[in-house]
């Protein structure tokens, strides 16, 4: 994320900021368009086709959040803009490589921009209203209030109180310790040094603490991106979601939803906070399930459209979508078997009609299934369960255990004898180690062995000539490419 020219003081900080430490940009799932259109499908919004759709992000940096996007619907019109040169200049160096002519990454103030281009049906501004002085973030809600589309849908992020209040100490720690200095790495040692030192235990005032403490030391891990630009940022406002929808209805933009459905309803919460919401329209009553959760970040979803639902949550709309088990789930099971407890211990919380279709969903992972694939199996598995298909797939969804898809990206689950990845992530891992895998997630390849096969996975070589591509260096041999193999199966970065 970068901020427009606007010629003050916090601008320029924050544009110098970004020329000192480069920012790790990356993929978000969250900002897809097909998760947009999936909650705004469930929500009684209908929004343009996927495959057509014209997108636009605002602080679009490198363009890696939006070249997946190109790249997934060659049809589609996507358009990025940022403040700073360096990281367009990257993008659209990547952008040429790939020969991709649907996506336009340009320099621009987002007050400037040009009327040529149009309305667009999704307005990404992810990491962006937090960050940027107060006379942008009205410029944003202007710009999506005029440019978006009759049945667009924006999302926009920002940090949400009342949760950040506790982010809040460790912020205030690092500006105080940093504000005589001005060299961005001594500035990120004192930051870590002070939250490593308040991170500490010792005697404080409560000796509920202890958990804060915890929480600051994990701050002190950061990477340097996201202390600097996140973290220590100036401004970094924290908000109300009543103060965030007031501001944005004064736009004449509706809320539609988030993209974290399950945090719109009060699954997981106490008996007494479902009947309390109950008292109020859902605007007033996210904002006290915002309160309950102490919640600390949002990704809001604007439209100016109406809902045929009245924005209430529609389960019948799941019949013509795809499911897959939630990425979160299956790397909670693989981090309960590493600390050495069984992968299912996870899912013993759930009912278990629930568990046998998750254990289901898992086996064929990365691979989505239908909603009648579903329903024969519910039919021929758990034939007494009261619930309908519908009512059993979408509380799955609310409670975090399934993903819904639109329009999925086609995955493989295990390598073919030519394996190969989409050549737009075997171009980013020549400069990056996120890559995007084809649900927008970013992988995160931190061996530069595991980034060297993915550029040679191009669909023709076999596995020989994978293991001979590494090098004599590689020391795992045929054991280690297998793994590799399976990993890359496994997180949904395989084509072929």
């Amino acid at each position: 994320m970068t901020t427009p020219a606007f010629g003050d003081v916090v601008t320029d900080d924050i544009r110098r900021a970004y020329d000192a430490v480069d920012y790790d940009y990356a993929s978000y799932p969250q900002t897809h368009p097909d998760r947009i259109a999936t909650v705004a499908a469930l929500f009684g919004v209908d929004t343009p086709p996927l495959a057509t759709a014209r997108v636009l992000e605002v602080g679009c940096g490198t363009g890696a959040n939006i070249l997946p996007i190109a790249a997934r619907w060659p049809e589609s019109r996507v358009v990025g803009f940022d403040l700073a040169p360096r990281p367009v200049d990257a993008g659209r160096a990547i952008i040429r490589d790939l020969g991709l002519t649907n996506i336009d990454l340009r320099v621009a103030d987002l007050r400037e921009l040009p009327a040529e281009l149009g309305d667009f049906d999704y307005i990404i501004a992810h990491g962006f209203y937090s960050w940027v002085p107060d006379p942008v973030r009205d410029a944003l809600l202007a710009l999506i209030a005029s440019r978006l589309s009759p049945q667009g849908v924006a999302m926009v992020s920002y940090n949400a109180l009342p949760g950040s209040r506790v982010r809040q100490i460790g912020w205030d720690a690092m500006n105080f310790r940093t504000r005589n200095t001005t060299d961005a790495a001594a500035r990120l040692r004192q930051a870590r040094e002070i939250l490593a030192l308040m991170a500490e235990q010792g005697t404080s005032q409560s000796p509920r603490d202890s958990a804060l403490r915890a929480e600051l030391g994990e701050s002190a891990t950061r990477t340097d991106s996201a202390l600097m630009h996140d973290d220590m940022a100036v401004p970094n406002e924290p908000f109300y979601f009543h103060e965030f929808m007031a501001r944005a209805a004064g736009h004449g933009l509706n809320y539609l939803g988030d993209t974290d459905v399950r945090m719109m309803t009060p699954s997981g919460l106490s008996p007494n906070v479902r009947k309390f919401i109950t008292r109020f329209d859902r605007l007033e009553a996210e904002q006290y399930l915002d309160f309950a959760r102490l919640r600390r970040f949002r990704n809001t979803l604007l439209t100016r459209a109406g809902s045929t639902t009245n924005f209430a949550m529609q389960t019948s709309r799941v019949r013509a979508m795809q499911v897959a088990i939630a990425s979160p789930l299956v790397q909670s099971m693989e981090e309960a078997e590493h600390a050495g407890k069984p992968r299912d211990s996870v899912l013993a919380p759930l009912d278990p009609s629930v568990a046998a279709l998750a254990r289901w969903l898992i086996a064929r992972a990365p691979q989505t299934a239908s909603f009648a694939e579903i329903a024969a199996w519910r039919n021929q598995h758990t034939p007494t369960d009261p619930r309908t298909p519908e009512a059993l797939v979408s509380g799955m969804y609310v409670a975090g255990v399934v993903a819904l898809y639109t329009d999925p990206a086609p995955v493989v689950s295990i390598a073919g004898p030519r394996p190969a990845v989409l050549p737009f992530v075997r171009r980013l891992a020549e400069s990056q180690h996120l890559v995007p895998n084809q649900r927008h997630e970013a992988v995160n390849l931190h061996d530069p062995a595991m980034r060297t096969l993915v550029r040679l996975m191009d669909g023709t070589r076999d596995h020989a000539a994978l293991l001979a591509g590494l090098g004599p260096s590689y020391p795992h041999g045929k054991e280690g490419l297998d793994a590799a193999l399976r990993f890359f199966a496994r997180v949904g970065l395989l084509v072929g």
